[in-house]
């Protein structure tokens, strides 16, 4: 058998004598590896819970603006839905809440399980939308709903039809004057 320069596994991979333990910068550079793993995990677990959030708080929207309408069709009566202007959360005063009976239906979207944002962009300007007894709106209203990373819009034409927006369809709406702009979790 010929002699060969590279040795025996076990002896190429043998520390040199002396030597018992990891460098530092072997150490240091685990360590980086372990916080860009983590960071990116981080960052990938929590974006599933705000797009749940974000769902949620939309599912709830729809359902409570189809009610709102329905409610003054079959009341044969208006129906005001007005948006508080800190962007957080909605009321029906003449709509009975639909577990406790009592008149003055209203939702607060910052709390659980929502903490969405709400922003309104109203073409007539006061913050509501009125579905009269036909089911129509008063005038068209767009509705976005907010999360730190992501936002969801809606559109409720004149005829009280309530749709989703695409994406690039949505509109960016700066605060109003004084208006501080609130970043949910």
């Amino acid at each position: 058998m010929l002699p060969t320069s590279f040795g025996r596994p076990s002896e190429r991979f043998r520390r040199p004598e002396g030597r018992s333990a990891f460098s530092l910068v072997e150490v240091v550079l685990v360590l980086v590896i372990l916080a860009v793993v983590g960071g990116a995990a981080a960052a990938r677990l929590g974006s599933p819970t705000q797009n749940a959030r974000l769902d949620a708080a939309a599912k709830r929207l729809t359902a409570d603006m189809a009610m709102a309408r329905r409610a003054a069709r079959t009341g044969s009566t208006t129906v005001r839905v007005r948006f508080n202007e800190g962007g957080v959360s909605y009321r029906m005063a003449n709509v009975p809440h639909p577990l406790t009976g009592v008149a003055g239906y209203g939702v607060d979207l910052s709390r659980n399980p929502y903490r969405v944002g709400l922003a309104v962009v109203d073409d007539n300007g006061d913050s509501a939308v009125e579905f009269n007894a036909r089911g129509g709106a008063d005038a068209p209203v767009t509705i976005i709903l907010q999360s730190a990373r992501r936002q969801r819009g809606f559109r409720i034409d004149a005829t009280g039809v309530m749709t989703e927006l695409p994406p690039q369809a949505i509109p960016i709406v700066p605060p109003a004057e004084g208006e501080q702009v609130m970043v949910l979790p």
